[in-house]
Parts: C-alpha cells; structure tokens; sequence
C-alpha cells in the first residue's frame, strides 16, 4: 500500500510539471506573438504610415527594407529575451523536480524509520502486530503467570529452606534446556519444508529462499502448523521423555517418588515449560528468554533484570554486584532494521546478585 502511494504521489508531481512547462510555453508565445503585432502598429501609428504608403506606390524601396530588417532584428531580440526567460523557468522547474526527487525520498526513509518503530513499539506491548496469532505480549504474560503460578509451586513443594538455590538453578536449568529443545525443533521443521532432504545438502533456508517476504511467508506457515494440537502434544511429550530420562531430574524427584502432588507439579512446570518455549520458537518475529548473563555486571543488565533478594545462604564467592545465578529469564524479541534484541514490556527477569560482602 505504501509502495502505491509513493508510486502515486511521483506520477502526480511529474504531471503538475508538465502541466507547468506547457503553460509557461503557451504564455511565451502568446506574448511574442502580441510583441509583433504590437511593433507593426506602433510603425504604423508614428509616421510610418507614409512609408508604408511609399511602399505600396514601389518608391522609398531602400528606406523600407532598411525599416524591415530593424523591425525583424528586434523581433529577433525579443524572441532571444523570450528564449532567455523560458530557460530561466525551464531551469526553475527543474529545480522544483530535484526538490520533490528529494522529498520522495525523504518520505520513503522516514517510513522505514517508521516501520523500524512501529516494531519496537509492538516489543514495547504498545500493541499488537497485526495478522500474527501468536503476540508476543501475550507470550510475556504467560511466562509471567508460570513464574508467579508453577514455579512458585515447585519450590514449595520441593525446594524449602537451604534446597531454594538448588531449586532454582534445576528449574532455571530447566527452562533454558526446553528453549534449546524447541529452537532446534523448530528449526529443523523450517528446513523440512524447503529441503525435504537436508542431509543431501548444506544450504540454508535462506540461500533457499533469499526474499524476506517469502521468508515471512514460511514462517508464518510454520507458525500455523506448530500451533496445532497434535504437534505440540509431539513436541511437549518427547521433550518430557527426554527431561525426566536426565541425571538432574532424577535425582531431585528420588525423594518425591511417592508424593504424587509434589510430581504433578513438576509435571506440569515441565509441560507449560515446553509449550510457551514451543510458541516462542515459532512465533515471528521470534521471541528468546534470555539467560547468558552470569558473570556479568548488574548495572550492566538492570534494565532488563531485576534483583531477586535470595533467602537463603550461600558459601559461593564471586565479584561484588554481579549476576551470580539466573532466576527467571528477560523475555525479548527481535525487532528494528538491524534486527536486535529488545525487552517485551514488563517482561523483565530475575537475578540474584553476588552480595557487597562477597569478595
């Protein structure tokens, strides 16, 4: 749409100019035509009219043509005038096309600046992307109430007391391996569809298929099809078999083996794990939880982390005020022109911080 108002406005201006250059040359010649009638009947009216009297009787012939050639060199003059002038309009109007050339593009930049805001706004939770099922406001808000809901659960049911930093790096742990669970899933997924064969070949999807419409396009079908019931009971069930088959999970539910409350909590930490880590992977623009930021200043991540104030006690030594453990991931997406990571809207994560104490 915005390509066909461009497309529009341009054919317009161009129009309006040469609209412009017909009418300032029909004005030109009108006023070079009336120029010349207007010399005849000022020779005429000041005592030519002898000499053209002279020259109808075939005498004064060398004074008449003298007047001739004077009356055809001033017309000669007016006409240059003439000329002159419509070069300086020709050279106006050309500017005014130079000064629409640079105002076209001065819009057409501004409206990728736009649209690069447009996306940010939508990061921000301003509001939704249009056409998209899957929002990502709606995925923050679901992390959001799985961290105040099923995590909070497990912790009790399983992590009390001095087992609190245990549980909390198991479920972080957790949660960061059902994300990488689910980005390979999904990946693999795009490439089945453009290279059904890929062991056949080392080509990309996007050396597959260069244009970002079409990639847009395949994203959006994946997107259709990974939010069909079946697919994400496949895709939740074998992540489940392979996270209760690891060592970490086994040994923190040895104890519980007999409390069905406290496995159905984990268990159903574990499904909604792999079903927003699911949605998230194929949602596009693609939303990430972001962990990596161990070892790194607080300062440095505060605007997208916040300090969780851990209860428990720890013998653990790292360098004052930075990110000693990961609570709950930043939920961010890709957005912008250069395709950067920003924070979702009161998506910030938590981070428990190596106290001032620490060495």
């Amino acid at each position: 749409m915005n390509f066909l108002l461009r497309a529009f406005e341009f054919v317009a201006g161009k129009c309006l100019i040469i609209c412009r250059i017909i009418y300032h040359t029909i004005i030109s010649l009108i006023l070079i035509c009336g120029r010349k009638l207007q010399d005849k009947a000022f020779y005429l009216m000041r005592g030519d009219w002898s000499m053209y009297r002279q020259n109808l009787m075939g005498s004064g012939i060398s004074m008449c043509k003298k007047k001739e050639y004077s009356s055809e060199e001033m017309d000669n003059n007016a006409l240059g005038m003439q000329l002159q002038e419509q070069i300086k309009i020709n050279g106006r109007l050309q500017s005014d096309l130079d000064r629409l050339q640079k105002t076209i593009q001065d819009q057409n930049e501004m409206i990728e600046k736009q649209f690069g805001k447009n996306i940010e706004i939508t990061a921000k939770g301003k509001f939704n992307i249009a056409g998209e099922t899957i929002q990502p406001t709606t995925l923050s808000n679901k992390l959001k109430k799985m961290f105040d809901d099923e995590w909070r659960n497990v912790m009790i049911c399983l992590f009390r007391g001095d087992r609190e930093l245990i549980g909390i790096r198991f479920l972080s742990k957790l949660l960061e391996d059902c994300q990488s669970f689910c980005k390979e899933k999904a990946s693999d997924q795009l490439t089945r569809f453009v290279n059904p064969y890929p062991e056949e070949t080392s080509n990309t999807v996007e050396e597959i298929v260069p244009s970002k419409e079409d990639q847009h396009n395949l994203y959006k079908l994946r997107s259709i099809i990974g939010q069909h019931e079946q697919t994400k009971r496949s895709i939740i069930s074998v992540f489940a078999r392979e996270c209760k088959s690891s060592e970490d999970y086994c040994k923190v539910t040895e104890d519980i083996a007999d409390n069905e409350e406290a496995l159905e909590c984990i268990d159903k930490y574990v499904n909604n794990c792999c079903d927003v880590c699911w949605q998230c992977a194929i949602s596009d623009p693609s939303v990430s939880l972001k962990f990596d930021v161990i070892g790194e200043r607080f300062d440095d991540v505060s605007d997208i982390f916040q300090e969780y104030h851990f209860k428990g006690h720890t013998d653990e030594i790292g360098q004052c005020n930075t990110v000693m453990q990961v609570v709950w991931p930043a939920v961010m997406m890709k957005a912008g022109i250069d395709n950067t990571d920003i924070l979702i809207e009161n998506a910030k994560g938590y981070a428990i911080v190596y106290p001032s104490s620490a060495v």
